[in-house]
């Protein structure tokens, strides 16, 4: 458990230390702040005037939106916690440790989610310093209860970064290959896009299962509140509750949830933890990269100064 603790401090050292993490935070803290403090912004704002700006289906309705555009980001963050050790061959003198997969992948792994969980909490922070702004429309603001930020948070946002992260990390553990890692987050944006045109265009009644099977939750929710009123959805959370639209909203969390615990119980099976077997792995690529004119090595091992094996110093300082 000791060296658990000291990956996921580590991991969290180095993002916190990290201007990426804090750029992050401010694009959803401005995203969200906008859509309550400017009544042109955002689908809530220029929609039906009389649905509240920080109710609970208008968080909800905006962190399903943050879920989509924020794939990348996610990518990002997950991508990279394991790829920093083969891009700087610190892998070598780490798997020569004796280290159980528990504590590297899963310090690695439990640092990436506190701080992707960090970056989009702008959200909720954003949306209630928006209520107060002096130029904003507060016929359309209600009062500010610590739930009504919290629950579309936990049960949209908290489970997408769960399931994305989780999916995204074991891609970035099995391959180590830095395109994958970012083609994997434009690659899902851009598919989810064009089937949600798709599915528009065929005006499907069929929502039910669709709802159920969608991974971001943009069909889910209009499934789920398709028909409220506006008392509705000044009032009402979308909740894992049973009776709510036959289950639909349960049925997709769980669903995506087992998605995420799938993903991380095959990167834990499939991940090799030792040097040889990586060195192995990656042996051909390695030599494709490094060669030089004349057949040798471009970035020779014994050239390299390396740091101390313990987790809190695995990596140079910059």
């Amino acid at each position: 458990m000791a060296l658990f603790w000291e990956f996921f401090t580590f991991e969290l050292k180095f993002r916190f230390k990290s201007l990426s993490t804090y750029v992050y935070f401010l694009v959803w803290f401005t995203f969200s702040f906008l859509s309550v403090a400017s009544e042109s912004f955002g689908t809530i704002g220029n929609s039906s005037g009389k649905v509240l700006l920080n109710s609970p289906f208008a968080n909800a309705f905006n962190n399903f939106g943050a879920a989509l555009f924020g794939i990348i980001v996610i990518a990002a963050i997950f991508g990279t916690s394991i790829l920093r050790d083969f891009q700087r061959d610190t892998y070598q003198i780490l798997f020569t440790q004796p280290i159980s997969k528990f504590s590297y992948l899963g310090g690695r792994w439990a640092g990436s989610f506190v701080t992707t969980v960090f970056a989009f909490s702008g959200m909720m922070l954003g949306t209630f310093l928006g209520t107060f702004a002096p130029w904003a429309d507060h016929t359309r603001i209600g009062p500010n209860h610590l739930w009504s930020y919290l629950q579309p948070f936990l049960s949209v946002l908290v489970v997408q970064i769960f399931f994305l992260g989780s999916l995204f990390f074991a891609v970035s553990a099995l391959s180590r290959k830095i395109f994958i890692v970012y083609l994997q987050g434009v690659a899902l944006f851009m598919l989810y896009v064009i089937g949600l045109t798709v599915f528009s265009a065929t005006r499907s009644l069929e929502r039910f299962w669709s709802g159920i099977f969608d991974p971001i939750g943009l069909v889910l929710f209009d499934h789920v509140t398709r028909y409220w009123t506006v008392i509705e959805k000044n009032t009402l959370f979308v909740t894992w509750s049973p009776a709510l639209s036959g289950g639909v909203f349960l049925y997709n969390r769980l669903l995506w949830i087992s998605a995420g615990l799938v993903a991380l119980g095959t990167v834990w099976a499939l991940f090799p933890m030792s040097v040889e077997a990586l060195t192995t792995r990656s042996q051909g690529r390695r030599e494709s990269e490094d060669a030089g004119p004349g057949g040798g090595s471009a970035r020779p091992f014994a050239h390299h100064r390396w740091p101390t094996p313990r987790a809190s110093s695995l990596y140079p300082c910059h």
